[in-house]
């Protein structure tokens, strides 16, 4: 992997794997010599494997967004460079004591460019296809944290911004990471991402469930499923081996391109080709692990609804779901979300995440919900607070009040000028044809 280079920098350096250097931590761990290593080519990353699996065991955010079998089949699909004009790199930082790995910050740099002006960009590596992401730290979290922010203020010269999405907010990770960033003379901004409802399993389900519904909504649940039984026969299964069912993906596709919201910008993720391979290739990794399972709901061995989610370390995660338009009247999404958490419920586990997202059907269910954040990063140094601005400010307003003032200059950004200039030409041809047309049409209906 070639360094990626903008307006003549190297983004990250010479080097294909990893480099070291040396952080003298303050605090309680002064004493300790820890090493931090760039991990920036996708060999390296692989052979972290079995240090990982250790290190991710003796962390507190042990979630499965952080495993490295979701990490790096996600760098497959959506970071790996797929041409020579590639912008993202990764830039994972591990640290070590005394040769053991103690922490990882799943990081990469993106750059993007608008008309001629480009900002390299820090992001998690697993950004927007992962619920919580974070540093993996094992122990002696103030070291670790001062080790790793002293060696991005070291590298500055690879980074212009910082912006790390639903930073998982259940740990002090995050107010103690922006504390160290501003004594390094960052300036740094916090903003609540997304909302992640939960239900801890505490109890038996009868009485959570009578708790959660009064009596008028349990008799509907049970209307609902008297009238989709007399729809068919009825079924519920839980699928955790792919190989008892080869065609599933395709069926729950399908399944996806027959939901309500289809036809108004929602495919599904199976109909998107990145996000389907990524899933083909994560699925039947994740049933090894004994981590899958798809809950779905059949009538005449149709599947009508389902629910996609794994079981991971204690905890349930319902990772995607949908249902078909027809049945919508029947409440399948309802019925197989009731079935489907009881049958969790009793299996026993420490809770149920209904991950990212405030849709009003999980808070009919879920009774806690955790926090996301996102942090955004800039130097002190002008450019970088110049390109902070432009990037979070400037074109997020232009975006929403000039939408096609900014969607040409996205188009030129991403094509050239001259491509533009082309398209715009072609637009203003076919705009006089058609008022030739009109203007002809008009004359012959005058005769």
């Amino acid at each position: 992997m070639r360094p990626l280079k903008v307006d003549g920098r190297e983004a990250l350096g010479p080097g294909h794997g990893t480099s070291a250097m040396p952080h003298q931590a303050s605090g309680a761990g002064a004493l300790d010599t820890l090493t931090v290593e760039e991990v920036r080519s996708e060999t390296a990353l692989r052979a972290l494997e079995r240090e990982w699996d250790d290190l991710l065991a003796r962390s507190e955010n042990n979630v499965l967004f952080m495993t490295h079998e979701w990490v790096t089949c996600w760098w497959q699909h959506f970071g790996r460079p797929r041409s020579l004009l590639s912008r993202a790199e990764l830039f994972v930082l591990t640290v070590r004591r005394h040769g053991r790995l103690c922490a990882v910050a799943p990081l990469m740099v993106e750059v993007e460019r608008f008309v001629g002006i480009s900002a390299r960009i820090v992001r998690f590596v697993g950004q927007g296809m992962s619920d919580y992401v974070d540093f993996l730290l094992a122990e002696d979290r103030d070291a670790l944290l001062e080790a790793i922010v002293q060696h991005l203020i070291s590298r500055s010269a690879a980074w212009d911004v910082i912006d790390l999405r639903d930073f998982y907010g259940a740990l002090p990770n995050l107010p103690i990471l922006r504390t160290l960033l501003g004594a390094a003379g960052c300036v740094w901004r916090t903003e609540c991402d997304q909302v992640c409802p939960f239900l801890p399993i505490e109890g038996p389900w009868e009485t959570f469930y009578h708790r959660q519904f009064n009596s008028q909504r349990r008799n509907r649940h049970r209307r609902e499923w008297r009238q989709l039984e007399l729809a068919g026969r009825i079924r519920v299964r839980f699928v955790t081996a792919l190989e008892d069912a080869p065609d599933l993906l395709e069926r729950l596709a399908a399944i996806e391109r027959h939901h309500p919201e289809a036809e108004s910008g929602r495919p599904g993720l199976l109909n998107l080709d990145r996000y389907r391979e990524f899933l083909e290739d994560f699925l039947p990794w994740a049933a090894r692990r004994g981590w899958l399972t798809i809950a779905l709901l059949e009538c005449n061995d149709c599947i009508v609804a389902y629910y996609l989610g794994f079981w991971y370390h204690g905890r349930w995660y319902l990772y995607m779901t949908s249902y078909i338009r027809e049945f919508g009247t029947f409440g399948v999404g309802r019925l197989l979300m009731l079935r489907m958490l009881e049958h969790y419920w009793l299996t026993g586990g420490e809770a149920i995440d209904f991950l990212r997202g405030d849709e009003l059907y999980k808070h009919d269910w879920a009774v806690q919900t955790h926090q996301n954040w996102r942090l955004l990063v800039a130097q002190r140094p002008w450019r970088s607070r110049a390109r902070k601005w432009l990037w979070y400010v400037l074109l997020p307003a232009l975006q929403r009040r000039l939408p096609r003032v900014y969607g040409v200059l996205a188009f030129a950004s991403e094509n050239g000028w001259r491509m533009t200039l082309t398209r715009v030409v072609q637009r203003f041809e076919c705009a006089v044809l058609g008022m030739g047309h009109r203007a002809a049409r008009t004359r012959e209906e005058h005769r």
